[in-house]
């Protein structure tokens, strides 16, 4: 049979359950009715000069959509690219035209309207111990990718992340913050090969932070904390984005202005930063320190 050999380039740590499959030692393998695919990740540069680059873990397995049938099939791991970041996956022959695979794989995955569908937590625990991309790698647990001439697959991911920052001239302790908008931007999504994604019906409007009881200063040692929330990307207009604050012993409320959250891409991690100062939020007494 007619043998396939596609590379593919992904970006996400390898979080899967062991392979059902026989895994092989690393040598040769019977590549007859199988699609072969190289698969490599992406360095990710999560601040100035700081790069991560993932390695495949032994069990993990890429979803494609490529067959005729629209079937979900898995793509295993050969054990020789086991702590590599290039490796092989195989898998059941590819057919028909337009490839469409996720990473990582699981059974249940249908695609909806051509699109995979997938779940992003709208309750985030706040953590200041963990950086960036830890953070974000939490929460954004699939990339996407697809191709219509079998020829490569880019692997995306399908989110972004804001964070917020409050400089109030005095510390304030924060115990309750959330992001609303009109739009759905967290819970269940769809996300597309190219890395774009789009509400479902039954999207979240409201991505909250979890401090667990204990309020968070919002200066530290180093500056200011922050605030972090991993949401679907996109243009924002002003007054879409409503910033809710429970701090000083109140609600505050912050219609943010046009917000850009941009995609988190390999090489390439732009976090969109907000400011909170006290002229953002309406009767905001300077010289006293509380909402009038």
């Amino acid at each position: 049979m007619m043998k396939k050999i596609l590379t593919i380039t992904i970006a996400l740590a390898a979080l899967l359950a062991p392979s059902c499959r026989k895994v092989d030692d690393g040598s040769d393998i019977d590549k007859s009715g199988f699609t072969v695919f190289r698969a490599d990740t992406e360095e990710l540069e999560i601040e100035s000069g700081v790069k991560v680059s993932d390695t495949w873990a032994d069990g993990d397995m890429l979803g494609v959509f490529g067959s005729e049938s629209g079937v979900n099939e898995a793509y295993v791991l050969k054990r020789s690219g086991v702590g590599k970041a290039e490796a092989a996956f195989y898998g059941p022959l590819v057919k028909g035209g337009k490839v469409t695979a996720y990473f990582p794989y699981a059974d249940d995955v249908a695609l909806q309207d051509g699109l995979v569908p997938f779940w992003l937590n709208p309750v985030q625990t706040y953590d200041a111990e963990s950086g960036a991309a830890e953070f974000f790698k939490r929460y954004c647990n699939l990339c996407v990718a697809s191709t219509a001439d079998d020829a490569t697959l880019h692997f995306r991911y399908p989110l972004g992340m804001l964070e917020i920052q409050i400089r109030f001239d005095e510390t304030v302790s924060v115990s309750g913050m959330s992001v609303s908008s009109d739009s759905g931007i967290a819970g269940r999504l769809l996300a597309a090969g190219d890395g774009s994604s789009s509400e479902s019906a039954i999207s979240a409007h409201t991505v909250s932070l979890d401090f667990g009881g204990v309020p968070v200063q919002s200066r530290t040692a180093d500056g200011f904390a922050a605030f972090r929330f991993v949401l679907r990307p996109g243009v924002y207009p002003a007054k879409s984005l409503v910033l809710n604050i429970t701090a000083l012993d109140e609600e505050i409320t912050v219609r943010l202005g046009e917000t850009v959250v941009e995609r988190v891409k390999g090489n390439n991690f732009n976090v969109t930063t907000v400011v909170v100062g006290t002229s953002d939020i309406p009767g905001f007494n300077k010289e006293d320190g509380y909402l009038e």
